[in-house]
Formats: structure tokens, sequence, C-alpha cells
């Protein structure tokens, strides 16, 4: 096997998204706390490169999210996967938990 350059970058080429079920959103997992400060530049690099325009909400979920490609929603879920009733999200509508239980409970979770 050939010796990889650790300066070198490198990418999967035979990775599809059209396979992929879940997207995850999560910082690092590193055992910090990161400052207002720096989730609101991460905020607004991330906005900026996807050219929308909304100001950072601290009361809007950031860990634990996954996003369902299928239904467009984006799935606060808990240690376990299991998603939050009171943490479902068409954008930055908060689904009403009656309505979570019809997309995704009653009829199997597709939370991957």
């Amino acid at each position: 096997m050939p010796k990889l350059n650790p300066e070198g970058i490198y990418v999967n080429k035979i990775l599809s998204l059209d396979n992929i079920q879940v997207y995850g959103f999560y910082y690092d997992y590193t055992p910090v706390h990161y400052l207002v400060n720096l989730k609101n530049l991460i905020y607004d690099l991330a906005k900026e490169h996807l050219v929308i325009e909304f100001k950072y909400d601290h009361t809007f979920p950031i860990r634990g999210l996954y996003y369902d490609k299928f239904k467009g929603c984006l799935l606060k879920l808990d240690l376990f996967g299991s998603i939050e009733l009171d943490g479902c999200y068409f954008g930055h509508w908060k689904v009403l938990p009656n309505m979570v239980i019809v997309k995704y409970l009653r009829n199997g979770c597709s939370n991957g």
C-alpha cells in the first residue's frame, strides 16, 4: 500500500449523496463549551456560504440535529436516537407534536 502524504488532500469519489438517508449536523464533539461569539461566527460563515439571510437564534437547537431529506424536517434526537416530539422543525417553523406523531411515529420513523 502506498504511503499517504499527511499534508495531502484526499477526496472520497464514490460517495453518492443519493444513498444518504439522514444528514447529521454537529460541531466536533470536543468537550468544550463554545462561546456565543464563536457560535455567531460559525452560523454567519455557513449562512454566507449557503446564501441565506437569517440571524443566529440562540434558542434554536444546534446539537443532535438530523435532516430528513424525504420529508424536509430538521429533527432533534435524544441520546438514543429517538425523535423528541418538541424538536421537529420544517425550516424555522416548529412542527406540532401531534403532527410529528403522524409524520414519523405512526408509520415508523425515517431517521435512519
